[in-house]
């Protein structure tokens, strides 16, 4: 594709892609295409279906089931995550669980949940409900970055995408959830169909795509 000397891109993503998937996307982009501009909002799955006829692309958490995309629009398979339990370095789970944690750490701990749009929250509860296992919810954060500080501070466990731990150095480390597979989740991209995507579209999503193939 020929260098772009103009162009908006404008993009929606949950807190966790913004923060932990995207950047580097947007970084080489505007290296390659240095007339781009790129203004990212961060919403949930839901949020971006309501605005999606002012973006040009859509980063969500999870499938879209139950819900018709408008004709001109197509859902794109992105990348897979795993759901990991966040804990202080020197925590008794730390300790006693090598690899995973089973999913009744959830009854025995207190937990920081993430906020109930969060999906990587909708991943948990589901393997929760899966077990018949009903955890309590005392606290309650929005963003990754809250989970995590208030692990550090010892409020709790967490969980959190095992990409936000993974330059992790200060007084955390991470376990699978519930075996040795963990618990993954689907991230996905709603995009319009290829004859309706701007040339800064396509760029941005030939990055995206090919950073997925070679992953």
């Amino acid at each position: 594709m020929q260098k772009i000397s103009t162009g908006v891109l404008h993009i929606s993503a949950t807190m966790t892609i913004a923060s932990y998937y995207l950047p580097k996307f947007v970084v080489e982009l505007q290296k390659n295409h240095e007339g781009v501009q790129v203004f990212m909002k961060t919403l949930d799955t839901a949020w971006t279906l309501d605005d999606l006829y002012s973006l040009d692309l859509g980063f969500i958490e999870g499938s879209l089931q139950g819900v018709e995309l408008p004709s001109n629009y197509q859902f794109i398979p992105w990348q897979q995550d795993e759901i990991v339990l966040v804990i202080p370095e020197n925590h008794e789970l730390t300790m006693q669980y090598n690899e995973f944690v089973p999913l009744d750490v959830f009854t025995q701990h207190q937990v920081i949940w993430r906020e109930q749009s969060s999906g990587g929250r909708q991943v948990v509860e589901a393997a929760l409900a899966a077990a018949g296992i009903n955890a309590p919810v005392n606290i309650e954060v929005t963003g990754v970055s809250a989970v995590k500080e208030s692990v550090r501070a010892g409020l709790g466990i967490g969980f959190s995408s095992s990409l936000a731990l993974k330059n992790e150095t200060r007084g955390l480390v991470s376990r699978r959830i519930g075996s040795q597979q963990g618990l993954t989740w689907q991230l996905n991209i709603i995009a319009p169909k290829p004859a309706l995507q701007s040339r800064a579209t396509k760029a941005f999503l030939k990055l995206c795509m090919q950073e997925n193939t070679l992953s």
